[in-house]
């Protein structure tokens, strides 16, 4: 009997954000999906190196999961790869460009650095980054660094970080004073280029700051895993998948609520990130209008997974750093017996209340 994973970043509430957001009809709609799940106790995944990366647990679980390989999970590289970029050796990180306000990081918003510009920025960005052992790659107007040494660093993925201070506890782990002075200096080198002046004429945002993350190998990874297909919004997760020995026509977006034709029969993964973007926000309001379209993705997968051979659906919820996993109750015979003499129930929703949130709905 296989399985079908359904794995939900932003799946787990702070306390009071849950008792605002699960109106009765949210409530009923999530029994109803769970059935007679039963929630296991709440697995924490971000520790020590790993704590960057606990607002996208998701990505921690896939990683073991899937790739299963023992490093921390690497972006860049695959996310090059994902983009159809020619395999560089060595280690491959992201430059973010950025700006920080009051000590927070901040994109730049709906005016991104345009091809030429980037073009032109290139030259004061590489002269910095060449001093601290790295070679700046440009692929699709987006910036790479590769290195032949690792770099002691691990760093929180760009979109997670957005919003939060550059030196913020969880942000980097590893060389912190090393990570924040060379990102601080690629800072000050765009700050400095006519790209940025122009810009601050014009009253566009002008980057003063990048962010370094991503950093890892891109390499195949082995044993291949043993999951047949997997469904993702997310190109990196679909890319670690191809690495990890899944064809890639056994691949496919998530929204297309559609397993691979013709995918081998064993366990599969989908990853519905519809909820993850409002949590990372925390924004409850907008987490509850999204919900209902989260459900009926998970209902329709669910219902097409069984009919290729995933007899039994399992859920991971995942919130900061940490994951529940809601699966059917093994049977016994013991359990059978009782079975008949009682009323089924279902996990309820205290299992929703996130242990790594504060309970007033902090930012997690």
């Amino acid at each position: 009997m296989s399985n079908a994973y359904f794995l939900i970043p932003g799946g787990l509430l702070p306390p009071k954000a849950a008792s605002e957001a699960l109106d009765a009809e949210a409530r009923q709609s999530l029994e109803e999906l769970l059935g007679d799940c039963r929630a296991s106790a709440p697995q924490q995944l971000a520790q020590g190196l790993l704590l960057p990366f606990a607002r996208c647990t998701h990505h921690l679980w896939f990683w073991a999961a899937v790739t299963r390989a023992r490093t921390t999970p690497a972006h860049a590289g695959y996310e090059w790869l994902a983009e159809n970029g020619p395999a560089l050796a060595g280690e491959v990180w992201s430059v973010t460009p950025c700006r920080l306000q009051d000590g927070r990081t901040a994109g730049l918003g709906g005016s991104p650095l345009t091809p030429q510009e980037v073009e032109q920025c290139s030259p004061a960005l590489r002269a910095v980054l060449e001093k601290s052992g790295f070679v700046l790659q440009l692929w699709d107007a987006e910036w790479y660094a590769t290195r032949k040494q690792d770099w002691e660093v691990v760093a929180r993925p760009w979109r997670c970080q957005e919003g939060f201070a550059a030196d913020d506890e969880e942000a980097l782990a590893g060389d912190r004073g090393a990570a924040l002075a060379l990102m601080k200096a690629c800072g000050e080198a765009l700050a400095g280029t006519q790209v940025s002046q122009l810009r601050r004429e014009a009253g566009l945002p002008a980057p003063d700051f990048a962010w370094i993350s991503g950093g890892g190998r891109a390499v195949r990874f082995y044993p291949p895993t043993k999951v047949r297909a997997v469904l993702s919004d997310e190109p990196v997760l679909l890319s670690w998948a191809r690495e990890a020995g899944i064809l890639k026509e056994y691949t496919a977006t998530a929204s297309a609520l559609a397993w691979p034709a013709d995918a081998p029969p064993g366990d599969v993964i989908a990853v519905v990130s519809d909820l993850w973007e409002p949590w990372l926000q925390s924004d409850w309001q907008a987490w509850r209008r999204a919900l209902p379209k989260a459900l009926d993705k998970v209902r329709t997968l669910r219902s097409l997974a069984r009919l290729r051979g995933s007899e039994t659906a399992v859920f991971v919820a995942c919130g900061r750093g940490c994951a529940v996993t809601l699966a059917p109750e093994r049977k016994t015979l013991h359990s059978r017996l009782l079975g008949r003499f009682s009323t089924r129930r279902g996990p309820g929703l205290t299992w929703i209340a996130d242990p790594g949130l504060s309970p007033d709905g902090a930012a997690p």
